[in-house]
This record gives C-alpha cells, sequence and structure tokens, in this order.
C-alpha cells in the first residue's frame, strides 16, 4: 500500500569533512517531508547517539519550525534509544514484577538518565538541554523481554511456521504440530542473563533456524512429502536433550499409526 506520508532517510557512513554536507541533506529530506506531510510520523532512531551538530538541527526543528516553514504540531516524533535499559531492568528487578512498576517512576528515571548523558556530552548551554528536555512530552520505558514472553514468541514463531507450511504455492500438504516441551526446549536454547534475555526478541529468529526451519526444509523434500497427500511433520523433544522431527505421510486414516516405512526420523 503505498503511503504519501512513509519516508525512510538512512544514516550511512561519511568521512568527517564530509559531516557538514550529510547534515544539510538530512535537513534536507527532513524538512521537505514534513513540509508535504504535516502529519506524518517521524521516528529518530537511537538518538543518544546523535553528534552535537545533529542534536542541534532537531533541538532547533522542534523549538521554531515557523524558521523552516514547517509545523510539526500535527506530526508525532518518537525518538527512540536503548539508553537506560540498565536502569530500567535494576527497577524492574528491585521491584519483582512489572505491573508494579508506576509509569512516572519510569519516566522519571528515564528523563534523569538522557539529561544527564545529553550534559556530559556538553553541545549546549545548561539551559537549552533543559528547554530540549521540556519539549519531550512523554518519556516511554519498553521494559525487557522476561523468560515467559520468550515462551510465547517462541510458540507464535512455531505457528507462523506452522503458517508457512500450510500455505506453499507448490501444492504439498505439509502439517507441523509440537507439543509443549518444544516451546520449553527452545526457550532453554536462549542465552539469559538472570530474568533476561541477553539480545532480547532477536534471537528467535537464530533459534527457530538453527533448531528448526532447517531441518523441516529437508524433511520437506522427502518423497513422502513431496507426494500428493503431503506429510504431517512431528516435533517432539527426546529425553529433554535433544528435538526430535517425525515425518508421516498423509496417507488415510490411520497416518498416527504409520508403518516404519512411512515413518522418519531427523
Amino acid at each position: 500500500m503505498h503511503c504519501r506520508g512513509y519516508k525512510v532517510v538512512y544514516g550511512l557512513d561519511y568521512l568527517i569533512t564530509e559531516a557538514a554536507a550529510r547534515l544539510n541533506s538530512l535537513k534536507h529530506e527532513v524538512v521537505s517531508h514534513l513540509s508535504s506531510s504535516p502529519e506524518a510520523l517521524l521516528v529518530v532512531e537511537e538518538y543518544d547517539k546523535l553528534d552535537c551538530a545533529a542534536r542541534g538541527l532537531w533541538r532547533q526543528l522542534l523549538a521554531h519550525p515557523e524558521r523552516a516553514n514547517i509545523t510539526s504540531k500535527r506530526a508525532v516524533i518518537l525518538m527512540e534509544s536503548n539508553l537506560g535499559m540498565t536502569e530500567l531492568e535494576e527497577l524492574l528487578t528491585q521491584m519483582g514484577d512489572r505491573s508494579k512498576v508506576k509509569l512516572a517512576a519510569a519516566e522519571e528515571l528515564l528523563r534523569g538518565v538522557v539529561f544527564a548523558q545529553w550534559r556530559a556530552s556538553q553541545c549546549e548551554a545548561y539551559e537549552d538541554t533543559l528547554k530540549f528536555m521540556s519539549m519531550i512530552d512523554v518519556f516511554m520505558p519498553y521494559f525487557p523481554l522476561e523468560r515467559q514472553h520468550m515462551t510465547q514468541l517462541i510458540d507464535l514463531a512455531l505457528r507462523d511456521r506452522a503458517e508457512l507450511l500450510r500455505e506453499r504455492r507448490d501444492g504439498q500438504k505439509i502439517t507441523l504440530t509440537w507439543n509443549p516441551q518444544v516451546t520449553h526446549f527452545l526457550v532453554g536454547k536462549i542465552e539469559f542473563s538472570g530474568k533476561y534475555p541477553l539480545d532480547g526478541a532477536k534471537v528467535i529468529e537464530s533459534t527457530m533456524t538453527r533448531q528448526v526451519a532447517r531441518p523441516i526444509r529437508k524433511a520437506a523434500a522427502l518423497p513422502g512429502c513431496m507426494a500428493r497427500k503431503g506429510c504431517t511433520l512431528e516435533l517432539t523433544v527426546d529425553d529433554g536433550k535433544r528435538l526430535k522431527l517425525t515425518v508421516r505421510n498423509n496417507t488415510g486414516a490411520v497416518q498416527h499409526r504409520a508403518p516404519k516405512s512411512d515413518k522418519q526420523e531427523l
């Protein structure tokens, strides 16, 4: 779907001597876009890593948009950062449960962390840093994922994989099944630091690729799965130590009692 207000501006690597030209180019892109799409959603990723010149640009655009002949009152500006993640983990651990953490307390924590980081960079006067902070309406905390969330995400990834197998365009009829032990086994392959996964949700894809996707691709190429009636792929945990994939041909109502010739293990 085409959206006139959608635009992506990439921050590419550049030489120090090109910094001024790159900043002018960024200003042009942002101002042009806000002029043509005043109700845009503007996302600035990792804003804490902006250098002084880039941060000055954002401060001026937010404080005085009329000078650039734009209005930002109808735009939603989201500045994303991992800044404060460690402090949020400590707060969450201290409270014991995220339902006990008040939004006001988390927001105050993040506001203090950001202010301290901005002051340490010494990009502007103290008063300008305060003014910039006052233009941010809400500091929205994103608490770290915990084990129960990873369990839900793994199960969702398995469901997505099963849906992809059902919707194959080559006409193969492949069904993927699993039990809760499979989900817990896959979560156990994720590295945690205490209650929290070290790399958040991004490890889901790599875990699924290594443990599930590769053996499934091999199984889908077996003669039984390539046949007209297709096959059923059953994921189980063997003695709690390894994942087992059992392939059964869909040969009528007795597929759950399929003979050994119709059953292969990977």
